[in-house]
């Protein structure tokens, strides 16, 4: 407690815990900014310039695109370590997000939004329920399945054996381990019943409750809010990037495979980057953006359930491929068994189990997306033209006496 006590006068002191009209001010003027910025036009502008910039960094070469990337993830883990340092002395008492809270909001407020939220059945937290654990790990599976897309340039990464193992594995360990620490502090911070109850009915103030807008809040500051914001924008800019490496290195494949136009392949003479491709996911992201922005059409991961068909066929081909493609098991450096059974195959299945019931949540809850009707059809539709696409593909090629079948005979180079 004497460390907390001397924390509190030390921020106090220098102008770092809430005082006077310090938190009114900010918070109420970078809330109406958000506000307006996150309207339709908003979102398309702010949008754009993120895939704008993303595509032109991706343009400019992966050896710059990354470096941009690396110390964007330097930015990214001091913002986190400040957020955590403020959550944690929001949780002790050090610093009151209660009383920020009123003082931005009226007096009274914390308790009001409770209040409310009691009255429609938000809070108080219900008991710990398996299944409705279960119906949230869609959240958690969204943001910790991306690394696996960095298979798609393993091409370009140095040491591709050690260095996708570690940075792959490591990225998902790093991202649990923060979820836990930041879900277990946002609930002792600003009380679990307080956060229920927001996003049941709101905030009395000009933005949405959001946890990132509540930590400004309980830092008190100007300068911690920016700090404590940082990692959130330098992780949404480039969790935009990570597609459009995964989804241009697969055109550059498909057009080298000889099931797409030749002109996907093209490389930059300067930069080495595929920039055919780099412009249609710019052109397609563009359209993509629009109708998020524009109409309620998609949700945030409405795009999810197709790609995990494709995570599905590659979950049950792993647990299967020591059996069916022995030769080739037997001579890749992850001959590893535990009691006779391929590593492998115990994965496959693991994870076959897994992305099923995300695939069923996705297609049967609006939680995750306004119009299941378009996320479904969205989904066929964009599976059925890629199949027609191969098959018809692979038909005029044969027609030309390309056999693109034999490209398919033995594993690529990368």
């Amino acid at each position: 407690m004497s460390l907390m006590a001397h924390l509190s006068g030390w921020m106090q002191g220098r102008g770092l815990a809430p005082v006077g009209l310090t938190v009114p001010v900010a918070a109420s003027f970078s809330a109406r900014g958000a506000v307006r910025a996150s309207g339709p036009a908003g979102t398309f502008l702010a949008g754009s310039a993120v895939v704008l910039l993303m595509g032109y960094l991706q343009y400019r070469g992966a050896g710059g695109y990354f470096r941009w990337q690396r110390w964007a993830t330097y930015l990214s883990m001091v913002s986190l370590a400040v957020t955590l340092i403020v959550l944690s002395l929001a949780a002790a008492g050090v610093l009151d997000f209660h009383a920020n809270f009123d003082r931005l909001a009226g007096a009274g407020a914390y308790d009001k939004v409770v209040a409310e939220g009691t009255a429609v059945g938000a809070a108080p937290v219900a008991p710990f329920s398996l299944a409705e654990t279960g119906k949230f790990l869609l959240w958690p599976a969204f943001l910790l399945w991306f690394p696996i897309t960095a298979v798609s340039f393993s091409g370009e990464v140095k040491d591709v054996r050690r260095g996708q193992l570690v940075g792959m594995v490591g990225a998902v360990v790093a991202a649990g381990i923060a979820c836990i620490a930041l879900m277990f502090l946002y609930r002792a911070a600003f009380g679990a019943d307080f956060l229920l109850s927001a996003a049941a009915k709101g905030v009395p103030l000009d933005s949405p409750p959001q946890v990132p807008f509540f930590t400004a809040i309980a830092g008190g500051n100007v300068l911690v809010t920016v700090l404590t914001g940082l990692w959130v924008v330098a992780i949404a800019l480039f969790v935009t990037g990570a597609p459009v490496l995964y989804a241009t290195r697969s055109m550059l494949a498909w057009s080298i495979d000889g099931t797409a136009p030749r002109r996907l392949a093209d490389v930059n003479d300067r930069y080495h980057s595929p920039h055919w491709a780099i412009l249609v996911c710019v052109a397609v992201a563009e359209v993509t953006l629009a109708l998020y922005a524009f109409t309620d059409l998609l949700g945030a991961v409405s795009g999810f359930l197709g790609q995990l068909v494709s995570f599905l066929v590659v979950c049950a081909w792993c647990a299967v491929l020591p059996f069916l493609r022995r030769q080739t098991f037997e001579n890749s450096p992850i001959v590893w068994r535990i009691a006779g059974i391929p590593v492998l195959t115990i994965l496959g299945v693991a994870a076959t189990v897994f992305t099923v019931p995300v695939m069923y949540r996705l297609w049967n809850d609006t939680t995750f997306s306004v119009s299941l009707t378009f996320l479904r059809w969205g989904a066929v539709i964009v599976l059925a033209a890629g199949f027609g696409w191969f098959v018809g593909w692979r038909t005029y090629q044969k027609r030309r006496g390309v056999d693109a079948d034999r490209r398919y005979a033995e594993i690529p180079i990368e």
